[in-house]
């Protein structure tokens, strides 16, 4: 429905043109709103009990980045090593767009099965499918997990990895999340950084 929505707007000039912006609208955005009553109005509070309020909210946040359990199973190096293949991949992706006339996603983000098919066919993604396809099943899921640790502002891991662990394997998918691997990493080997009041936002930084 996300995608419709944008692909809508799209045809009307209206589209978001940075591919990045429509990657998070497609994430994070709350749709469809039927939870969401805006009728209701929230009972007033007093300034104590908002200062209360917050300061639960804080330390909730400060102890739950805190959490690093369940540990991975996944070896860095691999972490590397497939991240690497996802990034060659890419990058053939791109020349091929560009041999065909039209570059990365130059016409619109929204393109047809068909154009994204040909990609399955690179040389690059077929190494890239063989060598996920070599991990365990314990390694993918730590995959999967690592690349949605990085799109919640509250670095909650036993949330994401027990999530993990309920959605079916599917290796399509998997590789489709092959940017965010490295930067769900380094967010789960730092330390977690002070909340800072009125700073609550991602704290993912460059993956090395």
């Amino acid at each position: 429905m996300i995608a419709k929505t944008l692909a809508n707007l799209s045809i009307i000039g209206c589209h978001p043109s940075d591919e990045g912006a429509v990657r998070g609208i497609v994430s994070n955005w709350s749709f469809p709103l039927w939870t969401l009553h805006l009728d209701r109005k929230s009972p007033s509070k007093t300034v104590e009990e908002l200062r209360e309020e917050r300061r639960l909210t804080i330390q909730w946040i400060e102890k739950t980045e805190a959490i690093r359990v369940p540990a991975l199973s996944i070896a860095r190096s691999k972490v590397e090593e497939l991240s690497k293949a996802h990034s060659e991949w890419w990058d053939a992706c791109d020349q091929d767009d560009k041999c065909r006339g039209r570059g990365k996603y130059a016409s619109s983000p929204f393109r047809s099965s068909s154009e994204f098919a040909v990609h399955f066919e690179l040389p690059s993604y077929k190494r890239l499918e063989s060598m996920i396809e070599q991990f365990t099943d314990q390694e993918r899921r730590d995959l999967m997990a690592l690349a949605w640790f990085t799109r919640d502002t509250v670095a909650n891991w036993p949330s994401v990895y027990e999530h993990a662990q309920t959605v079916l394997l599917d290796t399509t998918y998997e590789l489709s999340l092959g940017r965010d691997w490295l930067a769900g990493l380094k967010r789960w080997e730092e330390t977690p950084m002070p909340f800072n009041a009125g700073r609550l936002h991602h704290r993912v930084r460059t993956a090395k």
